[in-house]
């Protein structure tokens, strides 16, 4: 029998979500536990009964094909931002759904308000309430502010976690190293848990605290990033600043003088200037944390980072009768400020589809913290030649650094130490995006974005096929990838483009790639990217939302035996579309054989049982990547009540008792996976 595939003829049964004059904002598709797909719009109420506000529709669709009614939820007059708007539901098929707005006036301008809403599983909906409020670049405008604000929500099973700073997005803003800069909260069952504060630094707080005379800043830019599994990282970068009022100065009889005479070389600055280091710092929020970790260094200093700010020294040289002995020490050695040292600024951050933190960075070291003359008068100045006269003034050159590089990178593995300087290399860090597949023929992987302008998959084997538009340029990435027994459905985009070629649905199996259909999900940037979703039925079929278009159509793409694509010049016609088709009997094929989990790196427990302390679990790490981790504690061979998270506070009554912990992993397409880990020692 052949095998079932995804159907070559494309898209069919077109169904509208909403009546055709509601104006569309963002939408979003959520599959339900019982196999119900949701439809979530964030609309105009105008032709909803709301005139004047935004609007909340959404509409379940039955696994028989049938839409029940429109349910609407007011925002009131708030400017919902589109390119904010997301939503989650967990397994018992509640919605949580987040926004931005901007602050009303008289709120300073570049402040955004996160806000959120759920619905339960009888349709019953939350008023809409502010979470936290986030201050943007007053001076930043368009949708760089509001992709700076915007809530996203991290999903590990039951549990969404959003993480946020007071400032983002700023260029040029500052935060005061001792607030509580960085925050996370946890959402579950229709509430949220407490601020996670980041609230304490650890071993790192020497580094990190100012010091006597010093100052301490945290860049208002830091990047939170998500890693498969849920962890939650921020990349940022941290400036002290320190002033300076040493200069190595040989000249003769008479300097430096008691006091300083302005304008005129005498060995005293002008004024103190500083001398800065700014540094790479991350700190981490685990799936099953309570707390965020201390900050760390992105790299360990050998030595301790100083940039020399170029002195604020006189225009003016000595007088006549110490010109020459000046003008000679002036230009070699030059003024000698003693601040070696290097500078890491954190630009950007991802996380690979195999779990690396790749920091993009700027980065400089080893300054020759000199300042030397690069041009000058011809002879002394004296008191009887005015200010004005251009041989009084002279110019000093910047400061030479060995290593100088705009795009450095430094890749960070889960668990790494501090590496050494050694471990930052010139140029951009690798771009490429993987996402592995399961399938019953092994796991596969499609990769993009390195090189840019093709698309790449990579059999079990070891084999690549590769795709990419002919004569484009652009970078193609993978949106979305779904399997149905073996065969691949890749939603990619490259570019801006909306449309195929540019993007669209490619269908892939065994090494062959069928002509691009119609599919597109583009890139942030482009306004239709947040009106299209997809989602796949438990039958195999994917099903398609347009929001773009009037009345936010949806369409199906069956699955059968339609045998394996192959290329060709066009598709064949897409069926023509019917009003509201019933769902076809799921095709009886054999269902795919899960794959076995296997651990790369075991789980394991930290710490010691003594009464008082915490330990730890980890799950470790797994092929392929568990998407879902659970934890129960024991106290011998029985179950410890209410004892279902990584972290465990060890008892006074388990005394002379031992401990263990069994954690659960499963991903798609995988059988899940239980393992024992024992605590060394009873408890003391």
């Amino acid at each position: 029998m052949p095998a079932a595939s995804f159907d070559p003829g494309g898209w069919g049964g077109t169904e509208y979500v909403l009546p055709n004059n509601v104006g569309r904002k963002a939408a979003k598709l959520e599959e339900l536990s019982d196999g119900r797909v949701m439809a979530v719009v964030l609309a105009n109420g105008q032709n909803l009964g709301h005139a004047g506000t935004d609007v909340i529709a959404t509409r379940i669709r039955a696994t028989s094909g049938t839409w029940g009614p429109v349910e609407v939820l007011p925002l009131g007059a708030v400017n919902a931002q589109r390119e904010s708007f997301d939503t989650f539901t967990d397994s018992a098929g509640r919605l949580l759904v987040m926004w931005t707005q901007p602050a009303a006036a008289p709120a300073p301008a570049g402040l955004f308000k996160v806000f959120w809403a759920w619905r339960d599983t009888d349709g019953s909906w939350s008023d809409p309430e502010e979470l936290y409020a986030v201050q943007t670049d007053p001076a930043s405008s368009g949708i760089s502010p509001i992709l700076a604000s915007r809530p996203q929500i991290v999903a590990t099973g039951d549990v969404a976690t959003v993480a946020w700073a007071d400032r983002m997005g700023w260029t040029t803003g500052m935060i005061d190293v001792e607030e509580d800069h960085f925050h996370a909260r946890r959402w579950q069952g229709g509430a949220w848990g407490p601020d996670m504060n980041s609230d304490g630094y650890g071993q790192a707080s020497i580094e990190v605290q100012p010091s006597p005379h010093q100052s301490a800043y945290i860049y208002a830019n830091p990047m939170f990033v998500s890693s498969p599994e849920g962890r939650i990282s921020v990349a940022f970068s941290l400036r002290k600043t320190r002033p300076v009022q040493v200069v190595v100065h040989p000249l003769s009889d008479g300097f430096p003088k008691d006091d300083n005479e302005p304008g005129v070389w005498d060995g005293i600055p002008e004024y103190p200037w500083t001398a800065d280091s700014t540094s790479g710092w991350v700190m981490h929020l685990d799936p099953q944390g309570e707390y965020w970790s201390p900050p760390r260094r992105l790299a360990a200093p050998n030595p301790i980072p100083a940039n020399c700010a170029s002195p604020n020294l006189p225009p003016v040289p000595p007088l006549a009768e110490y010109w020459t002995q000046w003008r000679t020490w002036a230009q070699n050695p030059g003024i000698e400020g003693g601040c070696r040292g290097s500078f890491d600024k954190v630009k950007s951050a991802s996380y690979s589809g195999d779990g690396r933190l790749r920091i993009h960075l700027e980065y400089r070291s080893d300054p020759t913290a000199r300042h030397t003359l690069s041009s000058m008068g011809v002879g002394a100045c004296d008191a009887s030649i005015g200010l004005s006269d251009r041989f009084c003034f002279d110019r000093w050159g910047p400061v030479d650094w060995v290593i100088d590089w705009s795009d450095a990178h430094i890749q960070l593995q889960p668990g790494d130490g501090t590496p050494g300087y050694g471990a930052i290399h010139e140029g951009r860090p690798s771009a490429e995006a993987s996402v592995a597949v399961p399938t019953p023929a092994g796991t596969f992987l499609v990769k993009s974005l390195d090189p840019v302008n093709v698309l790449r998959v990579q059999r079990p084997g070891g084999q690549v096929d590769t795709f990419s538009i002919p004569g484009s340029s652009s970078s193609i990435s993978a949106a979305a990838v779904f399997q149905h027994d073996g065969q691949l459905a890749i939603f990619y985009n490259a570019g801006t483009s909306t449309s195929v070629p540019g993007c669209g649905l490619l269908l892939y199996r065994a090494g062959a790639f069928a002509e691009p259909t119609q599919g597109c999900l583009p890139g942030v940037t482009v306004a239709s990217s947040f009106l299209r979703d997809v989602v796949q039925l438990r039958d195999g079929r994917l099903l398609f939302l347009d929001a773009s278009a009037a009345g936010a159509p949806v369409r199906y793409l069956a699955v059968g035996d339609f045998g394996s694509p192959s290329p060709s010049p066009s598709a064949p016609a897409p069926t023509p579309p019917k009003p509201t088709p019933p769902a076809p009997t799921p095709s009886p094929t054999v269902k795919p054989k899960p794959v076995t989990m296997k651990a790369k790196k075991k789980p394991s427990v930290k710490g010691k049982p003594r009464v008082g302390t915490k330990l730890k679990a980890y799950p470790g790490s797994w092929k392929p990547k568990a998407t879902k981790v659970r934890y129960q504690w024991y106290l011998g061979s029985k179950k410890i009540t209410k004892a279902t998270k990584a972290t465990l506070k060890v008892k006074k009554a388990w005394k002379g008792k031992r401990l263990k912990v069994k954690i659960t992993v499963s991903a798609p397409g995988a059988t899940k996976k239980t393992v024992t880990v024992k605590v060394s020692g009873k408890v003391k």
